[in-house]
C-alpha cells in the first residue's frame, strides 16, 4: 500500500510470518522474498513493514535483514503473553525511516487473546531550512586568453614582486573579467528541477488554491491533471539530469557526486545549518557560530594544561636569534641527545632554488576539485595561466623564500571548516576543524617537502607508517597482526597497549621541532626558512558565507597543510629509539607498542617498561596522553589480565579499534567485518532506490564507490574470516549486482562473468600477489620483508620458503604462510616475468585464481567434511 501526505510517500507491507511447518515456511526464506519485494518497490525512499513476525530482535535472521535495508524496529514493548511468565515483542514495525515516526507503544484492546495492538505517529511535516545568500564568480563573459594577457602584462610591470602583490594582480584582474556577485539560494533547491517544472509546480499550486475556494468539478478535473503531469515530469526530468550528466566534466561530475553523496551517507542528508547549544542557549545564527567554534578550537590546546619541564631545559642568557636560541635551549633535552646518538650526519642540509619546470609540474598536478579559500585565487585558473604565473612564482620562491628566508604572510591565513564527527551535533565538542589553505602555500610546501624527503628519509624509523610513501595503515596493522599469529601458532602469547594521544598535532613545539631538525642536520638557514613558516600563522572559522575573526595560532602543525604531516614524523621520530623491548604500530599520532612472548608474565614486564618510556617522552615534548583512554588487548590467554600506563591500571578488553579496525583477542575479526558488512548493506539499500533513475555505468560506478570500496580497507589484514562472514560478504556483493544489471535470475557466478570481476576474496587474493611483488622486487618498506624468508638458492624454482606451521587458523591462515603459496604456486609465470609494477597491478586484475587451498575455497561435502586442493 502506498502512503502519500503532504509528498511524502511511504511503502506499507502489511505482512504475516508462519512459523508452521504445514505451509513450509523459514526464516530465511521469508526474509529473502521479503527482500526481494523491497528491491522491486526499490522507488520508494521509504517503508514501514508491520506485522506479526513471529521471531524478536536478536534473533540472527531479523537483524541481518534490518542491517541489510538500514531498517530499525520501533516497537520495544512486549506484545505477545501466549506466555505471561516470558512474554516477547513478535508484533513488530520495521522501517528504514525512524526518524519519520514517533510514539510507537502497545494498547491492551481486547480483541486478541494474547497480542496487544501496536500503534505509531507518522510526521507528515518537516520543517524547511531558510533560503541562503550565495557568492560567486560570475565566469559568463570569461575569456582565458584576455584575462592572460592581461595578467601577464600586469605582472610584467612589477620591478620588485612579492607574492601580497602577486595574489593582489591576480584577483584584481579576475574581478574585472570574472565579478563577484550574490544570489539567494533556496535550501531545498535540488538540481534536476528545471524551470519548466518550476512553472508547472507554480500551476498547480493555483489550481489547488482555486479548488479550495471554489470547490467546482472543472477545478478539481483541471488540478488532478496538472498535478499527475507534474508528477510525470519529475519523474522525467529527474531520470534525465542523471542521464545527461558526463562525469569525464568537472562541473558535472561534481554535481553528481553533490547530489549522491548525501543519499548514500550514513548519517543521512548532510545539515545545511548548524545549530548549537552552549549554557542553555541556542545558537542558529551563523556568525554566532563561527565564532563560538572559533574560539573553542583556539582554545584546545590551553585546555590540555600541558605544562613545561624547566629541568630539561638550557637556560639562554641574553638573544642570538631565534633559530640559535632554540637549539640552546633544548641542546640538553633528552629527544636531542637520543638523536645524536642515533644519527651519523653526513653532510649538512640546506634548500635549494628551484626551477619553473618544477614550479609548471606542481601546478599540473594541482586537484581542480580541491577546496581553496574564500574568493582566493581559484585553483582552475591559476592552472589555466600556468604558463603567465610560472616564473613570476618561481622567483617569489627563490628570492622571497629562499633568498630572505621569509614564507609570505599571506600564504599563511586558514579558513576552518567545522566538520561534524559523532554523537550529537549540537554540542561543539563533536565537530572537527578542517582547515583550507590558499593553493600557491600548496605549490610552494610541496618543492619544500621534495626537497626535505630526500634528505630525511634516511633517518626516519621504519615503523613509521604515515604519510610516507610506499607506507599505509594495512603495513602497520598486518606486520602487528602476522607476528602476533606467529607468536600464538608457537604457544606463546602476543599483547598490545593501545595509547591515546589529545590533540597531538596542535601540541608540537616549535622551538623542540627546529632544535630536533638542526639535530638531524639542517643549517641554520633553512631552519630559519621552515621556522618563519610555522610561525605567526592565522585561522578563521567560516560557516556558509559567515565569518569569525582571526585568532593566531601558537603552536602545532598548520592544519592542512602539505608539510605539517611531514614535520609530525619527524617531530615524533625519535620516540622510537625507546622501544627497546617492544615492537610498535604507529600511524601518525596512534601509536601501540606491543610485544610477543613464549613467556606471560616477561611480555607484560616489557609492554610496562617500554610504556613508561613512552609516557616520559611525551611528557618531554609536550603531547598530553589520555591515559582513561588508552586500552590493553591481549591474545592467547585465558585469564583476565590488566597492565599500567602511568598511574592508570588497565585492564585487558576483547575488542578495541585500531586505525579503524576492530581487533579482536582471537583475531578473527568477527565484529569489524559484521559493522562493515552493515554499513555495505545500508549503501546497496541506497543503491536500490536509485536503480531506475540512473544509467548502467553510473549504477556500476556507485557499486564500486560504496559498495565494493566497504572492503577495500586493510582487506589483507581481515581476508581470512570465517565461511559465515564470506557468505554474507558474498551476498551483499551478489545483491548489488543483482541491482546494476536488474536481473533477478541468474546464478551470483554468472553476474561475476557478466560484470567481468570476481569475488571479494578473489580480489583479495590478487591484492595478495601484488604485495609478494613488492616484497620480492623491493618496493615494499622493510618492516614487511620481516614476515618472509627468501629463496636464495637459484636452483629451486620457488621465491620464497614457507613457514612451519602447527596450526589451521594462527598459522595456514596468516600472510607469512599463504603469501608465498600464492606467489610460487598460484600465480601464472606470464604474471611473475613482469617487472613493472604498473603493468604487474592492470595484468593481475584480469586473473582469476584457481585452486586456492585456504579454508573458505575448499569445498564442504557433508558428512566427508573439507576437501583439500592438490598444489603441483
Amino acid at each position: 500500500m502506498e502512503i502519500n501526505l503532504r509528498k511524502n510517500k511511504l511503502l506499507l507491507i502489511g505482512t504475516y510470518h508462519s512459523t508452521s511447518k504445514e505451509y513450509g515456511t523459514t526464516d530465511p526464506v521469508f526474509f529473502e522474498q521479503m527482500g526481494f519485494a523491497l528491491d522491486v518497490y526499490s522507488s520508494y525512499d521509504k517503508f514501514l513493514i508491520a506485522g506479526d513476525l513471529n521471531v524478536q530482535e536478536g534473533q540472527e535472521c531479523l537483524d541481518d535483514f534490518m542491517d541489510e535495508f538500514h531498517a530499525k524496529n520501533m516497537v520495544k514493548e512486549p506484545t505477545c503473553f501466549k506466555n505471561p511468565e516470558n512474554p516477547s515483542c513478535i508484533d513488530l514495525y520495521i522501517t528504514n525511516s525512524y526518524r519519520s515516526f514517533m510514539k510507537t507503544t502497545t494498547v491492551s484492546t481486547g480483541l486478541s487473546d494474547f497480542h496487544k495492538m501496536t500503534v505509531t505517529v507518522m510526521k507528515s511535516t518537516f520543517p524547511k531550512s531558510e533560503p541562503k545568500m550565495v557568492r560567486y564568480r560570475d565566469f559568463a563573459k570569461y575569456k582565458k586568453e584576455e584575462f592572460g594577457r592581461d595578467l601577464k602584462m600586469k605582472l610584467e610591470c612589477q620591478p620588485q614582486l612579492t607574492y601580497g602583490v602577486f595574489e593582489n594582480i591576480f584577483l584584481k584582474t579576475l574581478d574585472s573579467h570574472a565579478p563577484q556577485k550574490t544570489m539567494v539560494v533556496r535550501a531545498n533547491h535540488k538540481p534536476y528541477v528545471t524551470k519548466e517544472m518550476r512553472k508547472a509546480i507554480m500551476l498547480r499550486s493555483q489550481l489547488q488554491n482555486k479548488l479550495f475556494v471554489h470547490g467546482t468539478d472543472e477545478y478539481r478535473r483541471a488540478f488532478k491533471h496538472q498535478r499527475n503531469y507534474c508528477n510525470r515530469l519529475y519523474k522525467r526530468e529527474r531520470t534525465r539530469f542523471y542521464c545527461d550528466l558526463n562525469l569525464s566534466n568537472i562541473n558535472d561530475n561534481k554535481k553528481f557526486w553533490k547530489t549522491m553523496k548525501p543519499l548514500f551517507g550514513n548519517k543521512g542528508a548532510s545539515r545545511d545549518n548548524i545549530v548549537l547549544i552552549e549554557d542553555n542557549n541556542v545558537m542558529s545564527e551563523d556568525s554566532e557560530v563561527a565564532q563560538t567554534f572559533n574560539k573553542f578550537f583556539g582554545s584546545t590546546v590551553k585546555a590540555l594544561g600541558i605544562t613545561e619541564n624547566k629541568l630539561l631545559l638550557t637556560n639562554v642568557v641574553g638573544s642570538n636569534g631565534k633559530i640559535a636560541d632554540a637549539i640552546k635551549m633544548y641542546e640538553t633535552h633528552p629527544s636531542i641527545i637520543q638523536i645524536k646518538e642515533h644519527v651519523t650526519i653526513e653532510s649538512k642540509f640546506s634548500f635549494s632554488p628551484t626551477t619553473i619546470g618544477d614550479i609548471q609540474s606542481e601546478i599540473k598536478c594541482l586537484k581542480e576539485k580541491k577546496a581553496f579559500p574564500y574568493m582566493n585565487i581559484p585553483i582552475r585558473r591559476l592552472k589555466e595561466m600556468v604558463h603567465v604565473v610560472s616564473k613570476p612564482l618561481k622567483d617569489i620562491f627563490n628570492e622571497e623564500i629562499i633568498g630572505k628566508r621569509k614564507f609570505p604572510s599571506e600564504l599563511k591565513l586558514a579558513d576552518v571548516s567545522p566538520i561534524f564527527k559523532k554523537l550529537e551535533s549540537i554540542h561543539k565538542e563533536n565537530y572537527r576543524p578542517i582547515s583550507v589553505l590558499p593553493v600557491v602555500s600548496k605549490i610552494f610546501e610541496r618543492i619544500i617537502d621534495k626537497q626535505t624527503n630526500a634528505y630525511m628519509e634516511k633517518y626516519l624509523s621504519p615503523y613509521l607508517c604515515g604519510y610516507r610513501k610506499g607506507y599505509s595503515c594495512q603495513h602497520a596493522l598486518l606486520v602487528m597482526i602476522e607476528k602476533w599469529k606467529k607468536s600464538l601458532d608457537e604457544g606463546g602469547y602476543a599483547g598490545g597497549t593501545l595509547m591515546d594521544l589529545s590533540k597531538a598535532f596542535d601540541t608540537i613545539n616549535h622551538k623542540l621541532l627546529i632544535a630536533k631538525l638542526h639535530a638531524y642536520g639542517f643549517g641554520t638557514e633553512s631552519l630559519e626558512v621552515i621556522y618563519d613558516y610555522l610561525s605567526d600563522r592565522w585561522q578563521r572559522t567560516k560557516i556558509d558565507a559567515s565569518f569569525s575573526s582571526w585568532s593566531k595560532i601558537l603552536c602545532g602543525m598548520p592544519q592542512g597543510s602539505v608539510l605539517g604531516p611531514k614535520f609530525f614524523n619527524v617531530y615524533i621520530n625519535d620516540l622510537f629509539y625507546l622501544f627497546l623491548c617492544t615492537s610498535v604500530c604507529n600511524v601518525a599520532d596512534d601509536t601501540t607498542p606491543y610485544a610477543c612472548d613464549i613467556d606471560l608474565p616477561n611480555l607484560l614486564h616489557n609492554l610496562e617498561g617500554d610504556s613508561a618510556s613512552a609516557i616520559f617522552w611525551f611528557e618531554a615534548n609536550y603531547m598530553k596522553l589520555n591515559q582513561i583512554k588508552c586500552h590493553f588487548l591481549i591474545a592467547g590467554s585465558t585469564e583476565q589480565l590488566w597492565t599500567k600506563v602511568g598511574e592508570q591500571v588497565i585492564w585487558e578488553s576483547s575488542q578495541e579499534k585500531l586505525l579503524g579496525m576492530h581487533i579482536d583477542k582471537e583475531l578473527k575479526f568477527n565484529y569489524h567485518l559484521l559493522d562493515i558488512c552493515k554499513k555495505a548493506r545500508a549503501k546497496v539499500t541506497a543503491l536500490a532506490r536509485l536503480a531506475k533513475l540512473v544509467p548502467f555505468e553510473k549504477k556500476r560506478i556507485l557499486m564500486n564507490s560504496f559498495v565494493e570500496s566497504q572492503f577495500s580497507y586493510c582487506p589483507l589484514v581481515w581476508m581470512f574470516c570465517s565461511r559465515v562472514l564470506d557468505k554474507k560478504i558474498n551476498h551483499i556483493h551478489e545483491r548489488a549486482l543483482r541491482i546494476v544489471y536488474m536481473d533477478y535470475s541468474s546464478t551470483f557466478a554468472d553476474l561475476l562473468k557478466r560484470d567481468g570481476s570476481v569475488t571479494i576474496h578473489q580480489h583479495n587474493i590478487q591484492l595478495v600477489a601484488i604485495e609478494m611483488f613488492k616484497v620480492k622486487n623491493n618496493l615494499c618498506p622493510e618492516i614487511m620483508k620481516s614476515l618472509f624468508r627468501f629463496n636464495t638458492n637459484q636452483k629451486l624454482k620457488k621465491a620464497f620458503f614457507g613457514p612451519n606451521v602447527k596450526t589451521e587458523y594462527r598459522g595456514k591462515q596468516s600472510l607469512r604462510y599463504f603469501g608465498p603459496i600464492v606467489w610460487d604456486y598460484m600465480l601464472p609465470k606470464d604474471l611473475k616475468a613482469i617487472t613493472s609494477i604498473e603493468k604487474f597491478k592492470t595484468e593481475v586484475k584480469k586473473w582469476v585464481p584457481e585452486n586456492c587451498p585456504c579454508r573458505l575455497c575448499k569445498t564442504y561435502i557433508s558428512q566427508i567434511g573439507f576437501i583439500n586442493v592438490v598444489i603441483e
